[in-house]
């Protein structure tokens, strides 16, 4: 055997080239995707709705690539012996075919689903569950299961001609499980529960809710697209990562991004912000969130009739006082005999379409007090057409020539209060 090798000696590379071939090989051993072999791993595909064919691109999972046309041709690739398991309806099991590995299991009943997933696990198998298909309440029951069984989470991002594959880690975190009942709160009444967390996105969630709560139209709307910017472009670390779709689909239901939404001009009032306000509220009551709608209604009233008038106060006045003092003008109008009777019953309408949604507005707060929930929901809808009625286009034409007068006695009481404020301070020295 040396002999023979003794003889291939002057065919064979020198040392330094023998080293640079070692090092390629090792490099080309590298690169080579590994194919990870488990003899008992299943795969958990959820078929519910039709989905349009994929291209063939590169799948790309941790330093794992491989060129595929979908997520279980990846699995497929990267565990050989893989058994998949698609939970399909009956629209859309006609698109899955029978393969060797592969089992088709009829959905009944929508509610029911993961009862009948459940139904097909067993303790001492690994799974490997795709939430991409996951419908948003799903995902809470989906998290149930990795309690009670060995199943890993994978998220399928696209990223332009590639897909992102992922693990979702630490799902047995309380962190994990409270992200997600905020989450699912925030869906249900768009309000965010408390999270010990200082993350960017939360903050934004809670400037959102907060300003939502508050009427403030313009706030809320920079919140919306503040959480959009940051969920788009959402850190692997975040907490909410696992949540991304999760979270776009919640405003992707709104449509908060088709809005028609008109630009304010400076002195140019004429209602621009109500139509806005009028635009938000309609869209809370066609979603069913009453509540946030009666809330948008009832703010974009007080805000546009007020805003109208706001400029031409002047006098150095606190914008609270500003506010008091003309509401009590505004509701106190009848008495004023220098206004015509049209002028009046317009006022009167504003003031009856104010009371009215305010009322609303209120009810829906304390439902406990008894109230009847389908005839409030009824009320509000006349409250949006009533005011829709009242305050756009010609809204302001009988205020107009009015409009000083009003102003005189808001500057009226303010200046008196005024006085009697300096006066009172100075009988105090």
């Amino acid at each position: 055997m040396f002999d023979i090798l003794n003889e291939l000696k002057p065919f064979l590379p020198d040392k330094e080239k023998q080293a640079e071939i070692l090092a390629n090989l090792k490099a080309k051993k590298e690169a080579k995707p590994k194919l990870l072999k488990h003899k008992n791993i299943e795969c958990i595909f959820l078929s519910l709705d039709a989905r349009k064919k994929s291209k063939k691109c590169i799948y790309k999972y941790e330093d794992i690539e491989f060129n595929c046309e979908s997520e279980i041709g990846f699995l497929k690739k990267l565990y050989p012996d893989i058994k998949v398991n698609i939970f399909c309806t009956e629209k859309t099991q006609k698109t899955h075919k029978y393969h060797m590995g592969q089992k088709l299991i009829k959905i009944t009943n929508d509610e029911k689903l993961f009862s009948q997933i459940s139904n097909h696990l067993k303790l001492k198998t690994q799974y490997i569950f795709i939430i991409n298909n996951l419908k948003n309440h799903h995902l809470a029951k989906a998290l149930n299961l990795v309690k009670y069984y060995n199943i890993e989470l994978l998220d399928f991002l696209k990223l332009k001609n590639k897909v992102q594959v992922s693990k979702i880690q630490n799902e047995f975190d309380e962190s994990y499980s409270n992200v997600l009942f905020a989450l699912n709160e925030f869906e249900n009444t768009l309000k965010m529960p408390f999270l010990d967390t200082k993350e960017p996105l939360f903050l934004a969630f809670k400037d959102f809710s907060k300003f939502l709560l508050l009427g403030n139209y313009e706030r809320f709307i920079s919140a919306y697209k503040t959480i959009i910017t940051i969920t788009t472009s959402i850190s692997k670390t975040s907490i909410f990562k696992p949540f991304k779709e999760h979270i776009l689909n919640i405003f992707k239901r709104f449509g908060f991004d088709k809005l028609n939404i008109t630009k304010s001009k400076a002195n140019s009032y004429h209602f621009v912000d109500f139509k806005n306000f009028l635009i938000v509220a309609k869209l809370f009551y066609d979603k069913s969130y009453y509540l946030n709608s009666a809330i948008m209604l009832k703010e974009g009233i007080n805000l546009s009739i007020y805003k109208y008038f706001l400029d031409d106060f002047g006098g150095k006045f606190s914008n609270n006082d500003k506010q008091i003092v003309f509401w009590y003008v505004f509701s106190e109008i009848e008495r004023y005999n220098e206004l015509s009777i049209d002028v009046i019953k317009h006022i009167k309408l504003l003031n009856q379409a104010r009371a009215k949604v305010s009322d609303v507005r209120n009810a829906f707060v304390h439902l406990e007090c008894g109230m009847d929930y389908e005839l409030l929901i009824k009320e509000l809808k006349i409250c949006l057409d009533t005011t829709e009625l009242v305050f756009l286009k010609s809204a302001l034409s009988n205020l107009k020539q009015h409009k000083h007068f009003l102003i005189s006695k808001v500057k009226e009481i303010l200046q008196n209060r005024q006085n009697g404020y300096e006066n009172t301070n100075k009988l105090k020295l």
